[in-house]
């Protein structure tokens, strides 16, 4: 359009309401009356005026909806792009027709949409030749790259596998040795090679020239009254085992502990009445951990002082437990 200054009429201007039977051709219109006013009303928000020099359009109340479906139009088209680039260009198509049929710009903010995306498209191109580089270089040794997620399972996997006890000269000579099953130390000798090979968390086992006599170390984690300290268990096979338990108790210092007397004589069932000869040496060490890893407080037991003068190690035949959590 040009200015109202200079321009003082409309060669021809094509009017079009509502109604499409009332359409008008109206020659000689003053500029200032481009608002037509028809049937005495004004009808400026109801009108579309098209301009035959510049082939503009104006919209006034149905601008927003054009907008709208401009957009609805353009995302459909962005994703189709990606996804189904035939079903996109069918679109295409089919709104280049609506745009010639209605004279209406629908796709005219999508080029600079495609020139950005082009150049998007691009930048992903180089960094996607510069990985598959990158991987060249790494597979030139025929060797194929560990992905990081499978890295992660084997670290975790290594932190929680029992590390093997490294054996003494005395354990391998007790381990070197053939011995059958009738022999009274075959049971012994399996259950020093499972105990040796994986070995329970907090727990560490030394073994001297007597393979019926053990010495088991107790640390305890991180969260419990007795961390930092650490504590020996003496653990003696007598002749008729495992149909008899065998001898457990603390070596000095003794923890303070309501079933732990200071003589080194531990109050557990396991170690009488409640034995079986499916239990090991190693099930017993670790129940003796969890009892007191499990503890609240450090305390001796009440008739520790009646108890403490016996000698350590007794079979607990004839001994009453009051404490069923244990």
């Amino acid at each position: 359009w040009s200015s109202p200054d200079r321009m003082t009429t409309l060669a021809t201007t094509i009017v079009r309401t509502n109604n499409p039977a009332r359409m008008r051709k109206m020659t000689s219109i003053p500029s200032s009356n481009t608002r037509t006013i028809l049937d005495g009303s004004l009808h400026s928000r109801k009108m579309m005026v098209l301009s035959i020099r510049g082939g503009s359009l104006i919209i006034n109340e149905k601008a927003s909806i054009l907008v709208k479906f401009r957009n609805i139009v353009q995302s459909i088209i962005r994703i189709g792009e990606r996804k189904a680039p035939a079903a996109a260009n069918v679109v295409k198509q089919f709104v280049t027709i609506i745009e010639a049929f209605f004279g209406v710009e629908i796709l005219a903010k999508q080029d600079d949409d495609n020139n950005d995306d082009d150049g998007d498209d691009d930048g992903d191109d180089n960094t996607r030749k510069k990985a598959t580089k990158r991987k060249k270089r790494r597979n030139t040794n025929g060797t194929k790259p560990k992905p990081k997620s499978k890295d992660k399972v084997v670290q975790e996997t290594t932190t929680t596998t029992p590390i093997p006890t490294r054996q003494s000269s005395t354990a391998k000579n007790h381990l070197s040795k053939s011995l059958k099953t009738t022999s009274p130390n075959y049971r012994i000798q399996r259950e020093l090679k499972q105990f040796l090979s994986a070995p329970p968390p907090n727990l560490s086992l030394k073994v001297g020239k007597n393979i019926r006599v053990w010495i088991i170390q107790l640390t305890f984690p991180p969260n419990t009254v007795y961390h930092g300290e650490k504590y020996r268990l003496r653990i003696q096979f007598p002749q008729d085992y495992p149909t008899s338990p065998p001898s457990v108790y603390f070596l000095p210092p003794t923890p303070r502990h309501e079933h732990v007397y200071t003589n080194g004589d531990i109050c557990l069932s396991l170690l009488g009445n409640d034995w079986r000869p499916t239990m090991t040496a190693q099930s017993v060490a670790m129940s003796i951990l969890s009892i007191l890893s499990g503890a609240p407080r450090k305390s001796l037991p009440m008739d520790n002082v009646r108890h403490s003068g016996n000698k350590p190690g007794g079979k607990q035949d004839d001994w009453v437990y009051h404490d069923d959590n244990c």
